[in-house]
Parts: C-alpha cells; structure tokens; sequence
C-alpha cells in the first residue's frame, strides 16, 4: 500500500482537530523480533519483521496479531496490492509475492481454510540490490521499490517489467542512499527519504541527508533538507516517510529516535512543524524508529520501534511544537 492514499480501510480527514477521544493501546502486542517497515491494507497493518525474517498483518486497533505470512529470505520493504503482498529481500535482492489462497478439506469436501504462499519467488528478472521499501500505487498500477545498493528508485508494472528509474546516479537530480518511500497519489509525487545526497562544489563533497520529491516520470519537484538550519528540525539517518491528504510529511529520523512532522505552506515547500516520540524504552519512547504510517481517519501515528520490537503509536495530540 502506498504511504499517503491506502485504500477501503481508511476515511481520511484534513486535520488533527477531528481526532478521536479514545487513546489507541501503547504498543502491539504482537511477537516482533524487530519491525522494520509498515504497510496498510484492508486486513490490517502490514508489518516486515527484518529480524525475525517473518511478515505480519496486525490490526490496527487492538495491535494483536491477525495473520502471518511465512515468508523466505530477509524481509526489508513491504506493499499491498490489488491483494498480494510484496516483500523485498535483502539477501537475495528479489521481489517476493504471497497471495492467500483458499483450501479445501479433502475428507469432508466442506470445510475451507486460507493460506499465504509464494506466488512468484522474484517479480523481476534481476536483482535489486538492497530493496529497502516498496510503494504501491493500485489505481496506476505501479510499483515503486528503493534500492540501497543501486542508488535509486525503480519503477514496475503489476507483472515485474520495468517502466523506468528515479533518482539514478548521472541523473540531473540524483539519490545518493534512498531508504523510506511515500506516495501522493492524487498529485502523483515520490517522496524518498535520502541519508545520502552527495552535494560537491571546487572546495570538495559532503553528503547530507534529505526527502527528495519527484513526479512518477522522475522530475524532482522539490525536497526537505536536514541542514535548513530551521530549530530542531535538522535531520541526520531518516528512514521511512509518510504524506498525508494534505501534503503533511512524516519522516523518522532513526537516530534523533523522533518523528518529525512538516506542512506544505506552498506546493512543493515544507516547514517543521512538530515531533513525536523521544529516545527511551518506554511507552511513546523510541530506539531506532524505522517507519511510520499515519491514520487520519482516527489521527493516528503508528511507528515501528525497532530495537524494542513493537509498534508504538502516538496520537497527533502527542506533537510537540
């Protein structure tokens, strides 16, 4: 599913001033070794266990856990389609599918169960290497998968064929480490959270970090940088990266161990405006948080807590300005 429009499941409102009154649960109960990247779907959160090397589908209310997906390989990125799951794979640097398929009991004819399994062991036919997300835009039909190893964004149809890349090294405006992906699908804009821009002018190169947005074609568009020199909104090693309906951006910074949160005051221009989260072990505490998905139905932000093996969630009342 993509980060911004994630289908049946949600309603989503325009601000935080709608929030529901009932606080969510503090974090899952589910049994995560550590949760690295989240996904929506209808059946719940999707949540890629890189290391238990396992995928779960939690609900979202209650935090328990509803199905697993007994995937092979080491799972980084994550996605929801049109009613498979996809799952990159670190080891291997294949697209993995799982569909749930439905069997029949053959003593009684009648009973009927379900299953994940592996429909393709690799959409594509080569290697991604580091596949570190996975976007999916259903309506376009579009796959959009971060390689860390590659240094760019690849773009792919429903059946593997590659339509083409952004961000690629030699490109006017090139990722240098992409890590988390989000999707404005209504606007069709790519938002890749980048911990490695390589700037370089006559005196030598530095690298910084910065959300970088592009259009589905690969024009940039515009970017949040981590040296704005706005208060406490500079940003170091950033994961995963969310959008709201209304250009809202949410972007963890792993070693901040925060949220932080940005309004688009004109298009393609964004300003700090609060954060989530504080370093620590407990409730709405972080350590090494990796990626977030935001609820604007319920306005709710749930975060993956790595080190602490749990999904914590906040609520936007939680936001400090």
């Amino acid at each position: 599913a993509d980060r911004r429009d994630r289908g049946s499941r949600r309603t989503w409102l325009q601000s935080e001033t709608n929030a529901t009154a009932t606080a969510p649960a503090p974090s899952s109960a589910a049994p995560m070794a550590g949760p690295m990247r989240l996904a929506d779907s209808p059946l719940g959160l999707i949540v890629g266990d890189y290391v238990g090397f396992g995928v779960m589908i939690i609900n979202p209310d209650t935090l328990a856990l509803e199905e697993t997906v007994p995937v092979t390989g080491k799972p980084l990125g994550v996605a929801w389609m049109n009613g498979l799951v996809y799952v990159g794979d670190e080891k291997t640097g294949a697209i993995a599918v799982y569909q749930k398929v439905k069997l029949r009991d053959r003593t009684t004819r009648k009973k009927k169960t379900y299953q994940w399994v592996e429909a393709s062991a690799s959409l594509t036919n080569s290697v991604i290497g580091g596949p570190a997300d996975i976007v999916a835009d259903e309506g376009a039909g579009l796959l959009f998968v971060a390689s860390k190893t590659d240094k760019m964004v690849h773009v792919l149809d429903e059946t593997g064929t590659l339509i083409r890349t952004i961000g690629a090294p030699g490109s006017t405006n090139p990722v240098g480490r992409p890590q988390g992906l989000a999707l404005d699908t209504a606007g069709q804009r790519l938002f890749v959270s980048d911990d490695g821009v390589q700037s370089c002018t006559w005196m030598g190169c530095s690298t910084s970090s910065m959300v970088q947005v592009y259009d589905y074609n690969g024009n940039f568009l515009g970017a949040i940088s981590g040296d704005s020199g706005q208060e406490n909104f500079e940003f170091s090693r950033i994961q995963g990266v969310t959008v709201d309906s209304t250009g809202r951006v949410y972007l963890t910074d792993s070693y901040r161990s925060q949220v932080l949160v940005f309004d688009e005051i004109s298009a393609n221009s964004w300003t700090g405006i609060g954060t989530f989260g504080w370093r620590g072990s407990g409730p709405k505490e972080l350590m090494l948080p990796m990626d977030v998905i935001v609820d604007e139905a319920t306005s709710t932000v749930y975060v993956t807590n790595t080190m602490k093996g749990r999904v914590e969630v906040f609520t936007m009342g939680d936001m400090v300005q």
